[in-house]
């Protein structure tokens, strides 16, 4: 068990990338940070599990290179959320959004690395984010009775 004083002095992994002589440091997203990208960008959300799960377009051989490019083209909202969440900076998505398409491919490598990999691959990534999927769908049937009027 970790210690309350342990977490004070936890050292939270970053990587950094360069970007016109500046630095953008990126962090690993937490539960916190998924469960507010699903509240703005729900379907994005499924529309990337969807592509990753049934194996189409770029996710054919799940390269994470490929999926995250099709992602920035795809679904660009999405990428600037999670590149500005990532850096702590959340309310600047539009910042986030004017970056040039290396380095937003650079900076979501980055954060796939570090959320994704460092969890123990995509697999065990997207089962969790489809159990939490899940188990909010089915807390939110409970709230709404036959008729539509929330308990």
């Amino acid at each position: 068990m970790i210690a309350t004083e342990a977490l004070s002095q936890l050292n939270i992994p970053t990587r950094t990338i360069p970007y016109n002589n500046q630095d953008i440091q990126v962090r690993a997203l937490c539960l916190d940070d998924i469960t507010a990208l699903m509240r703005t960008h729900s379907l994005d959300l499924n529309r990337l599990v969807d592509q990753y799960t049934q194996g189409n377009d770029a996710t054919e051989h799940k390269d994470p290179s490929k999926i995250l490019s099709s992602t920035i083209t795809k679904l660009p909202s999405l990428t600037a959320s999670v590149i500005a969440i990532s850096t702590d900076s959340p309310n600047h998505a539009h910042v986030a959004s004017k970056l040039p398409l290396p380095i937003q491919l650079e900076l979501l490598l980055a954060v796939y690395a570090l959320t994704v990999e460092e969890a123990g691959g995509i697999k065990k990534f997207v089962e969790s984010l489809l159990q939490m999927t899940q188990n909010l769908n089915l807390s939110l049937n409970h709230l709404v009775t036959p008729n539509g009027s929330i308990n």
